[in-house]
This record gives C-alpha cells, structure tokens and sequence, in this order.
C-alpha cells in the first residue's frame, strides 16, 4: 500500500474514482459531525458542541464536577468542551496554562470581595483596587494620566477600540456644535469650518447603541447613552475631544458638553463615552468580530474542505483554539446567570441585539483593513499606531513565501518605536499574537 503525499490537491488533481470518493466521504462525515446550531438569531452560527458523542463515563455512579466553584465567576462547561475533536482542543499544556492565570485572578476577586459587591464606589482611587497587584508601564501609565484629554484622544487611535473614529467633513445636524463653543480650544487664528475644511476635525459616533435595553441589577434600572464625541487634531499632534453629547437627539435635556465645564461634568461626560466604547468594543469589535465570525468561518472550513484541499491545509491553522476559547466564552460569559448577565447594564438580550445590529449592516468591505482606512479618511493621521502596524501586516500577507521573515521585520521595527513611546503599542507585534484566527 502506498500512502498518498502531503501535497495539496483539489478535485482536480485527483482522477482516481477511490480517491474522489474518499473526498465525498471525507466531508459528509464532517458535516455530520460538526453541525451548525443557532446561537441569537441574526448572529454567526457556531458548532453544535452537545451532538458530539460523549465517551462512556467509568464509573456511572459518580457524580461529576461541573466547573462550578459556589462563588466565584467560574462556570466552564467541561461536559461539553471535553467532547470536542483533538485538533480543536486545547493541549494539556494550554489548559493549565488558561485555568493557572484564570483561577489566581477570580480567587483575588473573591478575597477582595468583588465578586459579591453590590454597591457602588464611594471614591474613584477604589477603582484602583481591582486591578492586579502585577503591574506594567502601560497600566501604570493609565493609572496616572486617565483622566487627561490628550490620553482620552490617544485612546481612539491606539487603545482597545481603534475603529470607531473618522474624519468629519460637516457637523451632523443631530450635533449642533457651533463655532463659538469650540473657538477656545482650537487655537488662535482659526475657526470651527477652517479646521473642517483642513481636515483636523474627528468624530466618533455610537449612534448603534441608540434604544438598546437595558437591565435590572441589584434591584436597581441600569443605563446607558449613545454619545457622539467631536475631536481636534491640534498643532502638536494631539488628537483632542473639545465637544460631547450623550445623546443621538440634542434638545435642552441633552446639553453638549465642553472642556471649559466644570471639572466633574467633563470627567463625567468622557467617562460615559468611555462606557459607550466598552461595550462597542467588548460586543462588537471583539465577541463578534474576533469569536463569533472566527467561529463561523472555521466552521465553514471544516464542513466543506477535505483536509488535502490547498485552502484546508492554509487556513486550519489559523483556526486553532477558536472553537475552544468561543466555547469557554459561551460557558462563562454568555450563559444565563454569566458574566455578562451579571455585570453588564446591557445583559445578554442588549449585547445580543448590539451584535446583531452592526452585522445587519456589516460588508466584506469594511473587513478590508485598506479600504477602511481610506473610507474613514484616517489614512494620514499622524500616531495612529494602530493602523500602521495593521498594514504592514496586511501587506505582508500578499507573498506567502517571504511572509514568516517579513513579520519577523515588522516585530523588530515595532518593538525599535516602541522605545521612544511613553506608552508601548505591541497590539499588533507578531511575536504576541498566538497562530490563530486573529493574525
């Protein structure tokens, strides 16, 4: 018997019957075995964990540990996790290495008595107290500069969510800033149109968020606003927010704050922007875009390719650990009586229908990094870290064969910028970034 090589084929290349009939044979065992299940209704469809065949229990009679620890946020479906193929599984290696930073952290939270707080914070340095005793420049430097306006608009280039902000060419009607509002922090000799017109002038709008529900927690109604937040570009570089509204509708109950405000009106102001970008971010830039369409692609990949198709043998590897973490993810955060549920104003309905909103009107377009850049007019904005470490990679993507050699010159020239950074932005340094979907 001779073994087939490990060269990639396609239907083409194979003219043998046996060999054609071992590829239609190939996919309808797969696609019997990874079934497509609904998760919310307009969302990616994910692998139906529960049809996969449990392993015979040795000992019936003994009851089994579900994941559960009475108390802590920790509920992981093992019943179902463990039932997953030996390829998409985690390694013994890097479970331990999951539950080890996992299981410190909750356990930290329980003694700190987060976990079961029910009451809001009194002073803001209490924030302080959730974070880690393990510290790094980065949140150090948070830690000293949040409250800044030149680090509130730094965070729309190079912080959790970088997609958000475009170039404004024209005020929205429904944000009816006017010249004299904004005259004193655009400079001398220049205007609220000049500054248009030169491209200096940005907005980030959360107008999904508008109508969301939210939820009870606590016994007490919870909140959230869809804010737009106009920004300036000024003579130093710096990208600042000079105007805030918390609302799509302006009207007399919803005032635009300014940075001559009060000190606590405008803290408080950028700290519900700051609210309205966790959960775009949280719920659409990474559940949905990094899991859940992860998911399905990966899904996708399994059911229609044999595993000797040039694509199979491409792209597998970058699917490595999705179906597992979005599984843990389904198990701890988006279960009923999860994280998400517990702590979030929004709960599982509101994330849910935020997801589904911004998929309704997502294109192939949007997902090509160039274009977006281009679309949302911030192709030449200085300090956008972000975008430049985007499309290098982007670009090396183009010669498979140079592509190895080609992130490792990307990781070196990020980590030479970075030294001349008081804050280091490695988000995007190959050297970080596991093989998985996310590269």
């Amino acid at each position: 018997m001779e073994a087939g090589d490990r060269q990639g084929k396609t239907t083409a290349d194979d003219c043998l019957p046996i060999l054609l009939e071992h590829r239609r044979e190939e996919i309808r065992a797969k696609q019997d075995f990874y079934r497509w299940r609904v998760f919310v209704p307009g969302l990616p469809n994910y692998v139906h964990i529960p049809s996969y065949r449990p392993p015979a229990r040795r000992n019936p009679n003994r009851p089994e540990w579900n994941g559960h620890i009475p108390g802590f946020p920790i509920l992981i479906n093992f019943k179902a996790t463990r039932f997953l193929d030996l390829n998409l599984r985690y390694s013994f290696i890097k479970t331990a290495s999951f539950f080890f930073r996992l299981g410190p952290m909750a356990l930290r939270f329980k003694l700190r008595g987060f976990v079961d707080c029910k009451r809001s914070w009194k002073r803001l340095k209490d924030i302080k107290k959730v974070f880690p005793a393990y510290k790094t420049t980065v949140s150090e430097y948070v830690a000293e500069h949040w409250a800044e306006d030149s680090f509130f608009g730094y965070q729309y280039l190079n912080g959790i969510n970088p997609s958000v902000i475009r170039r404004c060419t024209r005020i929205p009607d429904k944000f009816p800033v006017t010249d004299d509002m904004v005259a004193p922090f655009l400079g001398e000799g220049t205007c609220l149109q000049a500054e248009l017109e030169k491209g200096n002038i940005y907005l980030a709008d959360y107008r999904i968020l508008e109508g969301i529900p939210t939820v009870e927690l606590n016994g007490q109604k919870q909140h959230q606003c869809a804010p737009l937040c106009l920004l300036h570009l000024n003579a130093e570089g710096n990208l600042m927010p000079i105007a805030i509204q918390l609302s799509q509708t302006p009207g007399p109950n919803c005032p635009i704050f300014l940075p001559n405000d009060s000190e606590w009106d405008w803290l408080l102001a950028k700290t519900w922007v700051r609210n309205a970008e966790f959960y775009y971010h949280e719920a659409i830039a990474h559940l949905l875009g990094s899991h859940l369409i992860g998911e399905a692609f990966c899904l996708a990949v399994l059911r229609q390719l044999p595993m000797c198709h040039p694509l199979y043998k491409l792209l597998v590897p970058h699917t490595r650990y999705t179906i597992q973490i979005n599984s843990i993810g389904r198990a701890i955060l988006l279960n009923e009586g999860g994280l998400t549920a517990r702590a979030t104003s929004l709960g599982l309905k509101g994330i849910a229908e935020l997801m589904a909103r911004y998929l309704s009107e997502m294109t192939y377009e949007s997902c090509y990094p160039p274009n977006d850049f281009v679309e949302r007019g911030v192709q030449d904005l200085p300090g956008y870290y972000y975008r430049d470490d985007c499309l290098a990679v982007w670009d090396a993507l183009e010669s498979m064969e140079t592509f190895r050699q080609r992130l490792a010159q990307i990781s070196h020239n990020i980590r030479q910028r970075n030294k001349c950074l008081p804050i280091p932005y490695y988000y995007l340094d190959p050297v970080l970034i596991e093989n998985s979907i996310s590269i």
